[in-house]
């Protein structure tokens, strides 16, 4: 006999039969028996390869940050460093940063990333001591096979909507990273690298 499946299985399978709280979230009908349901959802909460590779991350990584107010503008320097662990069975990796921006003091920021396997797409919040937001984004390993585009959305407090920004992530190596940033510039609207920091493994 199989064993009952979790509470949170059982929470999953009543939102997936219409239990929802919000009738404002319509997802299509589905014709499956409840094993297949339980199956599906199982098969969803499983860390796979993808999850193998964010632990890759796990440890302390040091360097110095180059950051851009727009485009054109010369770039602000500054040593930085992030911490990587893995949570909750190895399914997401949460990173702590911090960084010491000239004139403006200590920067501290919180990342939770995971894979969503049903999704087939890495999903990322992000949320810091500059601001009130949370950046929410999703995004792909490249064809490089070392690399991973996320597309963010944030509310900005200047242009009061929500903007985007890009970030490319490349492990360089096992033991070096790079991390890029792109936004609209201000004044422009076009797309411009804001941000550029190479990472090294702390030992």
């Amino acid at each position: 006999m199989s064993p009952k499946p979790h509470l949170a299985i059982v929470t999953l399978l009543a939102l997936l039969t219409g239990c929802a709280a919000d009738s404002r979230r319509i997802a299509p009908a589905v014709s499956m028996s409840q094993e297949e349901v339980g199956k599906a959802m199982m098969a969803a909460a499983e860390p796979g390869p993808m999850h193998q590779w964010l632990a890759q991350d796990v440890g302390r990584w040091t360097g110095n940050s180059k950051s851009w107010p727009g485009a054109g503008s010369e770039p602000m320097v500054m040593p930085a460093e992030f911490s990587v662990r893995m949570l909750l069975g190895g399914r997401f990796s949460e990173t702590t940063y911090s960084a010491d921006m000239p004139g403006m003091g200590k920067f501290e920021g919180l990342a939770l990333t995971g894979y969503d396997t049903a999704a087939g797409e890495f999903q990322c919040t992000w949320v810091d001591t500059f601001g009130t937001t949370m950046m929410t984004g999703s995004g792909q390993r490249l064809a490089d096979g070392k690399s991973v585009e996320t597309n963010f959305t944030f509310y900005c407090p200047v242009r009061r909507c929500k903007v985007g920004m890009r970030q490319i992530v490349t492990r360089d190596s096992n033991d070096q990273q790079t991390h890029r940033m792109w936004t609209a510039d201000m004044e422009s609207g076009q797309e411009y690298l804001m941000m550029e920091a190479v990472y090294t493994r702390a030992k």
